[in-house]
């Protein structure tokens, strides 16, 4: 768990004291950011891997990132720290993008993962003189609804309830949403939203966030969700309908957003023969297209796939996140150059 790091800080804090030298991080994917940190709080080294896919324990990084995306070397007391909060975060090119971004306007800043399920573990590590102290994060599945509900002010987009974005000021945290603008303005360059009817796969935070905002553009939006109690819950909630994901195949829709994890191990949504609209948009992204992504293209639709979605989401983030204007391309060519990077 995130704050039992404190272990770890303690134990290194008592052997600088006595003037021993120790080596000290946490294993395993939730001890991954004491890696990041752990030369910081006075550990003379910490190990990573020579290259993708020779690592050898769960939770390291490649030496590359440790060098270049996370500057385990300069870290200082004024670095400023931000994350990624969720769970599962391995493979995320997320902290490559933010940390291109950082580097491109010279900014003395790190993006790190905090992965767990449990915001609780979060909130208490990350108070200015805390154990990690972000100034803000980035949140993703399953938190994001969670996190809205611990905001002390959502703005537009994330007051339907789902904040991926967190902007902590004086220990109070300040929520938006960079999923449903993002979304919005990939769809709009092919059709206006307006009238339309959408159909959204999933009813987590990411597909509430894009059906408020179609439903705030004037489209008519439906949930499928593959947990029937959940999908009327969160229409509800949001004002638009749902119905049973068994019905999607037959479904009659103009734009069809997949915001579902399923995709990214080749599991299929639809078939290609139930694609007869004009607009598909998939929020599960990989090195490769995803079934669903491929099946549109043969269809002759237009296609907005998940690595367009992430990189314009977290253009958006990184621009709340630090007040100032995301460097244009930078992050696109640090997430192109992360996916094709081969593994050993």
């Amino acid at each position: 768990r995130p704050q039992e790091l404190r272990v770890v800080r303690d134990l290194l804090t008592r052997a600088r004291g006595a003037r021993r030298a120790l080596c000290s991080f946490a294993l395993g994917p939730a001890g991954a950011w004491s890696r990041v940190v752990a030369l910081s709080w006075g550990s003379w080294g910490v190990y990573g891997a020579a290259a993708r896919g020779r690592e050898t324990g769960e939770g390291q990084f490649e030496t590359r990132q440790l060098l270049d995306v996370y500057r385990v070397l300069e870290i200082s007391q004024a670095t400023r720290f931000y994350g990624l909060c969720g769970t599962p975060l391995q493979g995320s090119p997320s902290p490559e993008m933010h940390a291109a971004g950082y580097r491109a306007l010279g900014l003395d800043a790190v993006y790190v993962p905090v992965d767990t399920d449990d915001l609780d573990e979060v909130a208490s590590i990350v108070p200015e003189g805390g154990l990690l102290p972000l100034r803000g994060f980035g949140v993703t599945i399953p938190l994001k609804e969670l996190a809205a509900r611990k905001c002390r002010k959502l703005h537009e987009f994330a007051a339907c309830g789902s904040a991926n974005t967190v902007c902590v000021d004086s220990g109070e945290w300040e929520g938006w949403n960079t999923d449903a603008p993002a979304a919005l303005a990939l769809i709009r360059k092919h059709l206006d939203p307006s009238g339309i009817r959408a159909a959204i796969v999933g009813a987590g935070g990411t597909a509430r966030a894009i059906a408020a905002a179609l439903k705030e553009a004037g489209a008519f939006v439906t949930l499928y969700a593959r947990t029937v109690s959940r999908g009327e819950e969160t229409a509800a909630a949001i004002g638009v309908a749902s119905a049973p994901w068994a019905t999607l195949p037959g479904a009659f829709w103009d734009v069809l957003v997949q915001a579902t994890p399923l995709g990214r191990h080749g599991e299929e949504v639809l078939l290609r023969r139930h694609l007869s609209g004009r607009v598909v948009l998939d929020a599960a992204y990989g090195a490769e297209p995803t079934p669903l992504v491929k099946a549109a293209r043969a269809r002759g639709l237009a296609v907005v796939d998940g690595l367009d979605l992430l990189a314009a989401q977290a253009t958006l983030q990184f621009e709340r996140l630090t007040g100032q204007p995301a460097p244009p391309g930078v992050m696109v060519a640090a997430l192109q150059s992360r996916l094709s990077s081969p593994s050993a």
